[in-house]
């Protein structure tokens, strides 16, 4: 059996007008019920309410303050609003340890409120176990960490249910060693209609990095996110799942090293289906390389895509992948009905050659 299997791809054209085969149908049930799974999940907790009223980086009325009121307050839940508050200037991270535990914390931006951390300082830093972070219509900007995570940073060193769910976010020109604009060690990531621009990691995943857990990322746009090796947008590694349903990735680039919109090096299953790759770049890999973290193979479903324009810029290589690059015989990879358009590798013409590098092995 081979472990690489391609069922209605195209490399020119616009998608055929049929409906998916019953393997299609079955992956994509198997997504939309993860994510209906996770989105679905409620909480059955009384929940205090505190309102931010001053901008300043702390005082009374505060982000900072209502943050340490809340997890100070005897409810497990508590949610904090804005009133007259449209910008946050932070010129230190707002910390969420001890008295975080088995907390949970939403954060409501209304019509929409900017945090910034002014090119100096994290926004958020999560170093506790079981806690959830939910926030809501926020713009999250120029953050700054010299270390993992720009704008959130999820640091706790083992899985102990760690949450972040963002809706209607935005991060914007955040900056950072690994996940400029969401670094997680171990936890939960759901993002719902939120957008990354422009962040900047010196070493990998700009937008999102993620190590033994899960992303699910609906409806969200990934641009101009640039990083100096892996994963110019996101990043996941070892034991970690991700599923990315209707997304777009467009002219991110992981400017020395591989996957210019996502890096694969994980164990698990990944799922990416309905999503638009666009002028993406990187040495090997243009839009998505996929390699292993173990022994055991990640399960990668490819599924509805579109990949126009990506580029691998390696010329030491006949092939590194326009669009896709396998680095290894025994990852599983799964592609259905994708649409494959004007991708390069090196100096290659965009022939079905240069588009996709797929290494594959008989068992």
């Amino acid at each position: 059996m081979k472990q690489f299997q391609s069922k209605f791809c195209r490399f020119l054209g616009k998608p055929e007008q049929t409906d998916p085969d019953t393997t299609t149908t079955t992956i994509r049930g198997v997504v939309l019920v993860a994510i209906t799974l996770l989105l679905a999940t409620t909480l059955s907790v009384n929940a205090a309410t505190f309102t931010v009223t001053n901008g300043g980086n702390t005082g009374t009325g505060t982000l900072r303050q209502a943050v340490t009121n809340a997890l100070a307050h005897a409810d497990a839940s508590s949610t904090i609003n804005f009133s007259g508050v449209t910008t946050v200037n932070l010129t230190a991270s707002i910390q969420c340890s001890t008295a975080a535990a088995g907390k949970t914390l939403i954060i409501n931006g209304g019509s929409g409120v900017t945090i910034a951390g002014n090119n100096s300082s994290r926004i958020f830093y999560i170093n506790t176990n079981n806690f959830r972070l939910e926030i809501n219509n926020l713009n999250l900007t120029k953050s700054y960490s010299s270390g993992n995570g720009g704008a959130i940073s999820f640091d706790y060193s083992s899985f102990q249910n760690q949450t972040l769910v963002a809706n209607n976010c935005t991060f914007t020109e955040n900056r950072g060693s690994m996940g400029a604009a969401v670094y997680i060690r171990a936890g939960n990531f759901t993002a719902n209609n939120c957008t990354f621009v422009k962040n900047a990691a010196s070493s990998s995943g700009s937008a999102i990095w993620m190590l033994n857990g899960s992303i699910i990322a609906n409806n969200c746009t990934f641009v101009k996110n640039i990083v100096s090796t892996n994963g110019g947008a996101v990043c996941v590694h070892n034991n970690s799942t991700l599923i990315a349903n209707n997304c777009t990735f467009d002219s991110n680039k992981a400017s020395n090293g591989n996957g210019g919109a996502i890096h694969i090096m994980s164990n698990n299953a990944i799922f990416v289906g309905n999503c638009t790759f666009n002028e993406n770049s990187a040495v090997k890999g243009g839009a998505i390389l996929i390699e292993n973290a173990s022994t055991t193979p990640p399960m990668v479903y490819l599924y509805h895509n579109t990949f126009v324009r990506n580029m691998a810029t390696s010329t030491a290589i006949t092939n590194a992948g326009g669009a896709i690059y396998n680095a290894s015989t025994d990852n599983k990879i799964y592609l259905y009905n994708c649409l494959y358009v004007g991708n390069l590798s090196g100096n290659l013409t965009p022939t079905t050659a240069g588009q996709i590098y797929v290494t594959i092995r008989e068992v």
